[in-house]
């Protein structure tokens, strides 16, 4: 009578096999990281230029200068109001916000000059807004908020 053993573990061949598909798999997972981590600078990169947007055209309107005030980590928003600045944490659109996890402001450059150490972006009623370019970074890559008289976008580093 013939027995047939049960065999205990794998060959090579089917190592080598799950090792390949293991591979692909992270790898794939590691390429989509990265894709999402871009997204997310590009994304703060956004949200930033469309709140000074909406703080150019509240200065328009409202015929009250409104300031951005910039840190390594955040920003925050002023309105001047009877020649007195007003901190505006408890408005729901301009409250200090800072920016997500890994992020931060690498250089700043304004045509106003730098109050308390921190960059300050001025939005005046008359919407003759002075020149600025901002540089957000992961530490990978970067991108660019500019803005001048007419226009706030954003840009990739090198596009």
């Amino acid at each position: 009578m013939t027995r047939f053993e049960s065999r205990h573990g794998w060959t090579l061949l089917e190592m080598l096999v799950v090792i390949v598909i293991v591979s692909i798999v992270a790898g794939g997972a590691a390429l989509n990281i990265g894709a999402v981590e871009g997204r997310i600078l590009s994304g703060e990169g956004e949200r930033l230029a469309a709140l000074m947007t909406s703080a150019r055209d509240e200065a328009i309107l409202s015929g009250q200068t409104m300031r951005v005030r910039l840190t390594q980590t955040g920003y925050r928003f002023e309105a001047e109001r009877s020649g007195l600045r007003v901190d505006l944490a408890a408005d729901d659109l301009f409250r200090p916000r800072e920016f997500s996890a890994g992020i931060r402001l690498e250089r700043a450059e304004s045509t106003e000059p730098r109050e308390d150490g921190e960059t300050t972006l001025i939005f005046t009623p008359s919407g003759n807004d002075s020149y600025f370019d901002l540089l957000l970074t992961d530490g990978k890559r970067r991108v660019r908020v500019r803005g001048d008289a007419r226009t706030i976008h954003v840009q990739p580093e090198g596009a």
